[in-house]
């Protein structure tokens, strides 16, 4: 599942992303590092780090109607449109299609209609995973999910 659109996801909850300075503070110099080192991963925050998640979603969606699989390897590229764009250029899509095609009403529209299915769904934060009907909240719970 892609994120969220940040600002209708916290609206939708009456809550607000990291703009709390101390929620944003602790999240980016604490726990987002501390999480990558339990599980293994470099943490390389982007300097804007917390852009608005809409350009990425929108791209993903897009590319996915064209190739679902190259839409997963975009969904570990991405954080806003040029980015976007980028990222999806460096896995072989035209950079100026997906900056169009992210414009696009059906993205759009389709991105909504994702975001208010994954809140029907009970989904309430990233990352969420749902297996075997079993709902599992953050990245201290991946090591909890079922191997297979």
């Amino acid at each position: 599942m892609a994120a969220l659109p940040v600002r209708r996801f916290y609206k939708t909850f009456g809550q607000s992303p990291l703009d709390h300075p101390l929620k944003r503070k602790y999240v980016i110099e604490v726990d987002a590092p501390r999480m990558a080192r339990r599980i293994g991963l470099e943490l390389k925050m982007p300097a804007n780090f917390t852009e608005h998640s809409l350009p990425p979603s929108r791209a993903f969606y897009w590319i996915e109607q064209q190739d679902p699989a190259t839409a997963v390897a975009f969904g570990f590229a991405a954080s806003d449109a040029a980015v976007a764009a980028d990222a999806a250029a460096s896995i072989g899509c035209d950079r100026d299609a997906v900056l169009v095609g992210m414009q696009d009403a059906p993205t759009k529209s389709r991105l909504i209609r994702e975001n208010e299915e994954a809140i029907r769904n009970g989904v309430f934060g990233s990352p969420f995973f749902r297996m075997d009907g079993e709902p599992f909240w953050g990245s201290d719970r991946i090591a909890l999910l079922p191997q297979r």
